[in-house]
């Protein structure tokens, strides 16, 4: 019987709905735990979770996703990729705990930003199951996968959080939400497709390891693009500030999440052109995902200004409804991780890795130096500054490095 396969645009359709609600309802996490709090203390340690381990989680995917859809040569089995997820998960896990302690955080928010970093970790484990159903063309499984989670570990978050009043159980109860779900449905749907103890060996995850490195490397870093001028806010502003910071940019995140799942489904078909030499066909395909970008963009700093403030004080009350003059340059971040995200997917599937990496070093380096001077300065504000200032030099150098690849010019790969 013929395997059957979605188009390019099923799988995004997909793939973009499942992805839309589960980011909802990651944002309506933040929502809930700021209007059932008296304060904002726990909305800020929950962002300041979630902004820490955004670079242990990118340790803990290792990148694996990626490098499984785009493995048109299936050099590794699938077991391969799970046993590096693993070890890699394990690593994050401590090395998360190294970063909390060594930033003297109070032993409460110790505790929850481990408890956090656990959910990330049954997050990423996820994602090699869904690399799988991606490269079978299946992506209706994933995005049935993200909804039904994403309702899950809302629902156990916000109840937990009204029965207990606490924020430790809440984040709790939303991982065991979570690996509930990876074990019942997202392993099995995978099995579907292909053997899961395929290329299961120590010689395969140590080898996918070393090579996957640069990689890792180059997207934890881009993660502290972002997580250094956060803590910036929070050392010199405190808590407080932090948490409305955040709160203001977790809607506008639905731009970049709503970029990165339109534009995933089509990462395969982008390997395929690329291994069958087919550059033409590729440049046009990354001139249309970069020119669609560019309008969703346009029409979200519309939206910013036509209804931010009402929709601020919609979703958060009258206090935060004041805030809104954030929502201009955070709009901007959103698209800028967006197009700087594309641009670092095709130098992955064109395995220049370590080119990845020196302009990964350039924006974190610009956006880190700039952060304090902007957040002293701008305020608030600051922090976005500092961030686009680090995306565009990752923009500007994958974009000439990209399209220096399509022109035939340069070595195949530097990895």
């Amino acid at each position: 019987m013929t395997e059957k396969r979605l188009t390019d645009a099923q799988n995004a359709a997909w793939n973009t709905a499942g992805t839309i609600i589960y980011n909802l309802c990651l944002w309506a996490v933040g929502v809930a735990v700021v209007r059932l709090s008296p304060d904002f203390r726990a909305p800020g340690i929950l962002q300041l979770s979630m902004a820490v381990t955004n670079v242990f989680a990118v340790v803990s995917t290792y990148d694996l996703k990626m490098f499984l859809v785009s493995d048109t040569a299936e050099r590794y089995g699938t077991g391969g990729y799970l046993a590096a997820q693993l070890a890699a998960s394990i690593l994050a896990i401590l090395l998360c705990l190294g970063y909390v302690l060594f930033f003297g955080y109070d032993a409460a928010t110790v505790i929850c930003v481990l408890a956090y970093m656990f959910y990330r970790v049954l997050a990423g484990r996820a994602e090699v199951f869904y690399a799988v159903e991606q490269k079978h063309r299946r992506m209706d499984f994933v995005g049935i996968s993200y909804a039904a989670k994403g309702v899950c570990m809302l629902a156990a978050f916000a109840l937990t959080l009204r029965l207990t009043g606490r924020l430790l159980p809440a984040i709790l109860s939303l991982t065991v939400s979570t690996g509930v779900w990876l074990a019942l449905y997202d392993r099995s749907r995978a099995a579907r497709f292909e053997s899961l103890g395929c290329g299961a060996s120590r010689k395969n995850a140590l080898e996918l390891l070393r090579y996957c490195l640069p990689a890792v490397l180059s997207t934890t870093l881009f993660t502290a693009v972002v997580t250094l001028p956060r803590q910036t806010l929070e050392a010199l502003s405190g808590t407080e500030a932090l948490g409305i910071y955040a709160s203001a940019a977790a809607p506008v995140a639905v731009l970049q999440v709503l970029s990165v799942s339109i534009f995933d489904p089509a990462l395969r078909t982008a390997a395929e052109r690329w291994s069958t030499g087919d550059l033409p066909g590729l440049r046009r395909q990354l001139g249309r995902m970069l020119l669609l970008l560019g309008a969703v963009t346009a029409a979200a700093l519309a939206g910013a200004a036509l209804i931010g403030r009402w929709a601020m004080a919609l979703l958060y009350g009258p206090a935060l409804g004041e805030y809104s003059g954030l929502l201009t340059a955070v709009v901007l971040c959103a698209g800028g991780y967006s197009a700087c995200w594309l641009l670092s997917r095709v130098l992955i599937i064109f395995r220049t890795l370590k080119l990845q990496l020196v302009f990964t070093l350039a924006a974190l380096a610009v956006s880190a130096g700039l952060s304090r001077t902007m957040v002293l300065r701008f305020g608030m504000n600051g922090v976005s500054f500092s961030v686009l200032a680090g995306y565009g030099v990752f923009f500007l150098l994958s974009l000439w490095a990209v399209f220096r690849k399509l022109r035939g010019e340069g070595e195949t790969k530097d990895a």
